[in-house]
């Protein structure tokens, strides 16, 4: 019964820090930054105040909602951010900063970077993220950043409580509920006691086979063990590669299983050391073995919670491609475009041949996002699309982006050739006698060529980047001090949040993840593998990082927390092109 109290009091604790309203005025600090001259790089007197034309940010409900940046007097560097979340006049000012924003795109004369963010940020982390890195992004690049912000913070959790019932949201009745939700979560913590300890479990000790061979050996005993384990479990599948150096099936991060599309960074002895004494003994670390017992409780507890953020999340994407539908006389939304949709239809229906081509950037739930964005606008002129940490599952990458690229390749083809019949009538056109007509021929002729290769340029395949950590750091991830279950947001959606029906439902940015289904797999369906033509002509890349201190360590690192990952860099995310 005790053990009910406790796990009843934290439930109600982490619910009130949930319930909290987002805040409509916040203030942040402007990170003191050295800047360097560039041609590029314009420096208003009150920096703060140009940040609105780098952003398309939406409500809850997928609506544009406009932010306003002004200095705080007498504060030097402090800036105050407001917003306000109703408008009665929302479609006019959503296309006017839409507008806005195009225009500042083309003025600029750069390429557009679109970087979306993943779960748990509300508008304040967003914008910080942003004062952190465009003076960089302008000054050490030739793109034009845009950041596409959603609230997905704590306050999920209570959306979802109180606002949704199956799909239909803001219906005022189902406001009350509430309670009984809550209670059901609670009475399921116990049912599901057993079984949400033995998956923490089986996360905690797989991680320890997934180091190196020059893993130390409190790391290479219990590893040896498991992977004794499996092996006993798997000796008559076909295709298991498991070893002492990898516990991962088709592991291509072995050299005898290394395939075209996929790139393994560089391990260093010194990098595993550092990795492992420092991350996980030193550096206040051990406050994280005192507060271990607290997981017993926690753990038990992310289940409920979890599912709950993560649903109103996947819900808030939706509402920015088509903002809610009632079902019914109570409920609430009329089913219009989304801010993102509104967004990415400007860039279609304005697009022209002197467009520069688009890099997309999805961080973590990001990737969905920007799965949806290429499903709708598949015909924009992208040019890189770089997935760090990617949430999105390999079933709904493969309906989205590699269906995507497979459609831009089959349209190549096509302009390809009707370029060789145009350049055929071209020599046909030369053997004949010069006259008004076949001279103006020759000219629309030529004309025709160059639409068409300045069209095949434009709709032309994209590069596709899928950045996944080491599978150690991904596993052993550590979050709030400790006190919650380990594992990166990819273990919890794999592990607690989702229950996949097979690997393609699990979320393409873990490494273990994708590993198995490499497009040269002996015996295995090809339409479920990777395909082998995008992979052997480089357009699609699959890199896994290592253990380097510089390098992202974390889930967060991918938005360049303490500049791991600095995301406008190619140089950053073209890992393997000596590869091709």
């Amino acid at each position: 019964m005790k053990i009910m109290r406790y796990l009843i009091m934290t439930f109600f604790l982490f619910l009130l820090n949930g319930c909290s309203s987002i805040p409509n005025n916040i203030e942040f600090v402007q990170p003191k930054q050295e800047m360097k001259f560039s041609a590029y790089v314009e420096f208003p007197r009150s920096p703060c105040i140009s940040y609105g034309q780098y952003i398309i940010a939406a409500d809850r409900r997928g609506n544009y909602i406009p932010l306003t940046f002004e200095p705080i007097v007498g504060e030097n560097g402090k800036c105050k951010l407001s917003f306000n979340e109703t408008s009665s006049d929302n479609r006019k000012n959503t296309e006017k900063h839409i507008q806005r924003i195009w225009e500042k795109i083309k003025a600029s004369g750069k390429k557009p970077l679109i970087f979306i963010h993943g779960g748990l940020n509300d508008y304040e982390a967003s914008v910080e993220r942003l004062a952190r890195d465009i003076e960089r992004i302008n000054a050490e690049s030739t793109y034009y950043p845009v950041f596409i912000i959603w609230p997905s913070g704590l306050d999920t959790i209570t959306d979802s409580l109180f606002n949704d019932f199956q799909g239909e949201w803001d219906r005022p009745l189902d406001k009350f509920t509430a309670p009984f939700k809550a209670i059901t979560d609670l009475i399921q913590v116990p049912s599901r006691l057993l079984a949400n300890y033995a998956t923490n479990y089986r996360l905690a000790s797989n991680s320890t086979c997934y180091v190196e061979a020059d893993s130390p050996f409190f790391i290479e005993a219990p590893c040896a063990f498991n992977s004794w384990l499996a092996m006993r479990m798997v000796t008559s599948k076909k295709n298991a590669s498991i070893t002492n150096h990898s516990y991962i099936t088709n592991d291509p991060c072995i050299k005898e299983n290394g395939k075209v599309g996929f790139h393994c960074v560089d391990i260093e002895k010194d990098h595993i050391e550092e990795f492992l004494y420092g991350k996980y003994y030193l550096d206040g670390n051990l406050l994280k073995r005192m507060l271990l017992p607290a997981k017993l409780i926690t753990i038990p507890l992310a289940d409920p919670l979890a599912k709950r953020g993560w649903n109103s999340m996947i819900a808030r994407i939706r509402f920015i491609f088509r903002t809610p539908c009632p079902a019914d006389k109570f409920g609430t939304g009329n089913c219009e475009p989304g801010v993102i949709y509104q967004f990415f239809k400007a860039l279609k229906d304005n697009r022209s041949k002197d467009d520069k081509k688009l890099t997309l950037i999805g961080h973590s739930m990001g990737s969905i996002v920007a799965g949806e964005i290429i499903r709708e606008f598949y015909d924009l002129p992208y040019d890189n699309v770089i997935f760090g940490g990617a949430a999105i599952s390999i079933r709904e990458f493969k309906n989205t982006i590699e269906a995507a690229l497979l459609r831009k390749v089959s349209m190549v083809k096509k302009y390809s050739e009707l370029i060789k019949d145009r350049e055929s009538l071209r020599e046909e056109l030369l053997l004949l006698k010069e006259t008004p007509k076949i001279k103006a021929a020759k000219a629309q002729n030529e004309k025709a060529i160059e639409e068409l290769k300045i069209i095949e340029e434009l709709d032309g395949p994209f590069k596709f980047y899928n950045l996944s950590l080491h599978p150690f750091a991904e596993a052993w991830e550590e979050n709030l001090w400790g006190l919650l279950p380990s594992g990166s947001l990819l273990e919890w959606i794999d592990q607690i949040i989702e229950n996949p029906a097979d690997g393609l439902d699990r979320t393409l940015g873990k490494w273990a993840n994708v590993s198995p289904l490499l497009a040269a797999q002996v015996g295995g369906p090809e339409d479920e593998n990777f395909d082998r033509n995008l992979l052997e002509k480089c357009y699609m890349h699959f890199s896994r990082f290592g253990l380097n201190p510089k390098q992202p360590l974390e889930h967060s690192d991918f938005g360049n927390k303490d500049d791991r990952f600095e995301y406008w860099k190619p140089e950053k995310w073209k890992l393997d092109d000596k590869q091709c």
